[in-house]
Protein backbone atom coordinates (compact mmCIF):
# COMPACT_ATOMS: atom_id res chain seq x y z
CA UNK A 1 0.00 0.00 0.00
CA UNK A 2 1.07 3.44 -0.85
CA UNK A 3 1.76 5.84 2.40
CA UNK A 4 -0.99 8.19 1.90
CA UNK A 5 -3.33 4.59 1.53
CA UNK A 6 -2.06 3.30 4.71
CA UNK A 7 -2.28 6.76 6.24
CA UNK A 8 -6.05 6.71 5.38
CA UNK A 9 -7.30 3.43 6.27
CA UNK A 10 -5.35 3.85 10.00
CA UNK A 11 -7.27 6.93 10.90
CA UNK A 12 -10.63 5.38 9.49
CA UNK A 13 -9.72 2.32 11.78
CA UNK A 14 -9.12 5.02 14.44
CA UNK A 15 -12.03 6.58 13.94
CA UNK A 16 -14.29 3.63 14.19
CA UNK A 17 -12.40 1.98 17.47
CA UNK A 18 -13.80 5.37 18.58
CA UNK A 19 -17.15 5.26 17.88
CA UNK A 20 -17.29 1.65 18.83
CA UNK A 21 -15.85 2.78 22.45
CA UNK A 22 -18.25 5.67 22.72
CA UNK A 23 -21.31 2.98 21.67
CA UNK A 24 -19.92 0.61 24.25
CA UNK A 25 -19.68 3.45 26.91
CA UNK A 26 -22.85 4.51 26.45
CA UNK A 27 -24.75 1.17 26.52
CA UNK A 28 -22.86 0.69 30.28
CA UNK A 29 -24.46 3.79 30.90
CA UNK A 30 -27.66 2.49 30.09
CA UNK A 31 -27.23 -0.35 31.74
CA UNK A 32 -25.85 1.15 35.06
CA UNK A 33 -28.90 3.15 35.03
CA UNK A 34 -31.27 0.10 34.64
CA UNK A 35 -29.43 -1.88 37.33
CA UNK A 36 -29.38 1.35 39.71
CA UNK A 37 -33.22 1.54 38.97
CA UNK A 38 -34.06 -1.98 39.89
CA UNK A 39 -32.27 -1.88 42.98
CA UNK A 40 -33.98 1.53 44.19
CA UNK A 41 -37.56 -0.35 43.59
CA UNK A 42 -36.32 -3.67 45.23
CA UNK A 43 -35.23 -1.61 48.19
CA UNK A 44 -38.35 0.36 48.12
CA UNK A 45 -40.22 -2.59 48.33
CA UNK A 46 -38.52 -4.16 51.21
CA UNK A 47 -39.33 -0.63 52.45
CA UNK A 48 -42.98 -0.89 52.48
CA UNK A 49 -43.18 -4.20 53.30
CA UNK A 50 -41.18 -3.23 55.90
CA UNK A 51 -42.64 -0.27 57.27
CA UNK A 52 -46.21 -2.38 56.71
CA UNK A 53 -45.09 -4.91 58.97
CA UNK A 54 -43.55 -2.92 61.95
CA UNK A 55 -47.27 -1.23 61.95
CA UNK A 56 -49.10 -4.06 62.54
CA UNK A 57 -46.75 -5.06 65.12
CA UNK A 58 -47.09 -1.78 66.61
CA UNK A 59 -50.91 -1.97 66.51
CA UNK A 60 -51.00 -5.19 67.81
CA UNK A 61 -48.99 -4.23 70.69
CA UNK A 62 -51.21 -1.35 71.51
CA UNK A 63 -54.44 -3.28 71.27
CA UNK A 64 -52.37 -5.88 74.01
CA UNK A 65 -51.27 -3.42 76.48
CA UNK A 66 -55.07 -1.75 75.82
CA UNK A 67 -56.54 -5.01 76.83
CA UNK A 68 -54.19 -5.61 79.38
CA UNK A 69 -54.77 -1.57 81.12
CA UNK A 70 -58.85 -2.69 80.48
CA UNK A 71 -58.39 -6.01 82.74
CA UNK A 72 -56.77 -3.63 85.12
CA UNK A 73 -58.97 -1.01 85.18
CA UNK A 74 -61.72 -3.39 86.25
CA UNK A 75 -59.87 -4.57 88.74
CA UNK A 76 -59.19 -2.07 90.62
CA UNK A 77 -62.78 -0.43 90.19
CA UNK A 78 -64.06 -3.90 91.61
CA UNK A 79 -61.65 -3.54 94.44
CA UNK A 80 -62.32 0.13 94.65
CA UNK A 81 -66.07 -1.19 94.86
CA UNK A 82 -65.44 -3.56 97.53
CA UNK A 83 -63.61 -1.32 99.80
CA UNK A 84 -66.12 0.69 99.34
CA UNK A 85 -69.09 -1.60 100.80
CA UNK A 86 -66.28 -2.83 103.57
CA UNK A 87 -66.53 0.77 104.59
CA UNK A 88 -70.35 1.08 104.41
CA UNK A 89 -70.56 -1.67 106.49
CA UNK A 90 -68.45 -0.59 109.06
CA UNK A 91 -70.15 2.65 109.19
CA UNK A 92 -73.61 0.55 109.63
CA UNK A 93 -72.19 -1.62 111.97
Amino acid sequence: MFPPQAAAMQKREGERRLTRIIQVREQDRGLAGRVRTNVQIKRDVKKTVLETHLQENLASAQQKELRELEAQLISKVGELGEGHRAALDNMQV
